[in-house]
């Protein structure tokens, strides 16, 4: 299954660690939220898109649970959407257009 960039970042995420899964029967969301410093109760609330993964924890997460470049760009893509829109609910149109930019230059950034 490719994944879709209009996912959301616990689509991603829980879609990933079911995949994950498959090839290790081990593998659980404590164990990871364990491996990456965080609270299992966190992680779950990001999977359940109630909290917002922090941006320095993209790479962590992304080896951990092995997404390739294309679903690395689209976990991003998803946790920035989010981001834009929190922002644009909170300062005026014109920031929100520029953090728009900001999303295509980071995105063009990860395709490279």
């Amino acid at each position: 299954m490719e994944l879709n960039t209009q996912l959301s970042q616990g689509q991603i995420i829980k879609y990933a660690i079911e995949r994950k899964k498959t090839t290790d029967s081990k593998f659980s969301l404590r164990g990871l939220a364990r491996g990456m410093g965080l609270s299992a109760a966190f992680l779950s609330k990001v999977c359940n898109d109630k909290a917002l993964l922090p941006l320095n924890h993209l790479e962590m997460i992304s080896g951990f649970l092995g997404l390739d470049s294309d679903q690395k760009g689209s976990l991003r893509e998803a946790v920035l959407r989010v981001r834009v829109r929190q922002k644009s609910e909170s300062v005026p149109a014109a920031t929100a257009e520029v953090s728009q930019t900001e999303i295509a230059a980071s995105t063009v950034a990860v395709s490279a």
